[in-house]
């Protein structure tokens, strides 16, 4: 499982948990998180690739 499907499942689960204690606003924070996070995987997948470090990248 990749990085980013592990995060989305890990906050799935933290608002299940915590779903009836969290507020609309925290929730909207949450689901934008998500959100911005799902756009922003795709575009380093293709900025970074496997083969790449960080040092790599950096030079």
């Amino acid at each position: 499982m990749g990085k980013g499907q592990k995060l989305f499942l890990e906050i799935s689960e933290y608002e299940q948990r915590m779903g009836s204690k969290l507020s609309k606003y925290q929730r909207n924070k949450i689901d934008n998180a998500v959100e911005d996070l799902g756009k922003l995987i795709p575009y380093m997948k293709n900025k970074i690739k496997p083969y790449q470090s960080l040092e790599n990248v950096a030079d």
